[in-house]
């Protein structure tokens, strides 16, 4: 069954229990098993972040927002490092992919820092172990949520903040550069690309180019994200100094890089006023209401 609301003109309190049971279920699912691997923590995770947007395009209507929310963010929190480390060594590799073979191979040092950095089994299983006690937690609650209203109604607030928080975030990232201005642009981005990707069905064809172009954005951002995050975790590592230095060079070419092509998307998303944004997609969801 799609993780999708349908367009209705009646309550969506029963749709939006089943889309939300759905993602639990598959992060339940991936985490399935004794040893779990990266690529099953992060699917989880992401799970998590796709529910918490879902949350959020609710949030005036949806009773238990702040509890739920606050219980996948705590849960999520708890894992963050296990996944922090894989990402870094995923990111070593991106950079490496930059930059001249024969000069790659002189950061393989980095690499096998970072590799040494990972928690040992025993800490990971308890940390997982705890993550999927607390979503099997939020799924057994779920049977009970509340949210008031009909049709498009109660979504309208949430998308139309979700979005103008991702217009707030992009100018201050322009105008300041800080990485934490990035940081709450991502978040808010990716948050819309969920909100968008369950809303499809309002207009399936018309709404495909909007999803994509948040989906590239959101991916830009997330690799931003990640060097920023790099580039700290280079001064815990225990690696020569001169080395730790000319790594840092190439993270920052890539981030200028990035940055660039970020805005240049970020122009073409965000370029659309929230309430006029929210009343075209209102328009659309009654068009295809049963």
């Amino acid at each position: 069954m799609a993780k999708r609301f349908k367009p209705t003109r009646g309550r969506i309190e029963k749709q939006f229990r089943r889309i939300a049971r759905k993602r639990l279920d598959h992060a339940l699912a991936a985490l399935d098993g004794e040893k779990p691997t990266g690529e099953a923590l992060h699917a989880a995770r992401t799970d998590v972040k796709r529910l918490r947007s879902q949350f959020k395009l609710a949030r005036p209507a949806f009773k238990a927002y702040r509890r739920e929310n606050t219980a996948l963010r705590d849960a999520a929190r708890a894992v963050s490092a296990l996944r922090d480390d894989t990402a870094m060594v995923e990111t070593f590799d991106r950079l490496a992919a930059t930059i001249p073979p024969g000069e790659a191979e002189a950061f393989a040092p980095v690499r096998a820092a970072l590799s040494r950095a990972a928690p040992g089994s025993d800490d990971a299983s308890a940390q997982i172990d705890g993550f999927r006690q607390a979503l099997a937690s939020v799924r057994a609650r779920s049977r009970k949520w509340k949210v008031k209203g009909h049709g498009f109604m109660p979504l309208s607030k949430g998308l139309k903040k979700t979005y103008e928080n991702a217009r707030r975030s992009m100018r201050e990232a322009h105008e300041t550069g800080a990485s934490s201005a990035f940081h709450d642009w991502r978040k808010s981005v990716k948050a819309h690309w969920y909100q968008a990707r369950m809303l499809k069905k309002i207009a399936p064809k018309k709404m495909a180019a909007h999803v994509a172009l948040a989906g590239d954005l959101g991916e830009l951002l997330g690799e931003h994200h990640d060097l920023v995050t790099f580039a700290a975790r280079l001064d815990g590592l225990n690696v020569d100094p001169a080395l730790r230095e000319r790594m840092k060079a190439v993270i920052e070419t890539e981030r200028r890089r990035i940055e660039a092509r970020a805005f240049t998307l970020g122009g073409r998303l965000l370029d659309t006023r929230p309430r006029a944004l929210t009343r075209l997609w209102r328009r659309r969801w009654a068009r295809r209401a049963d």
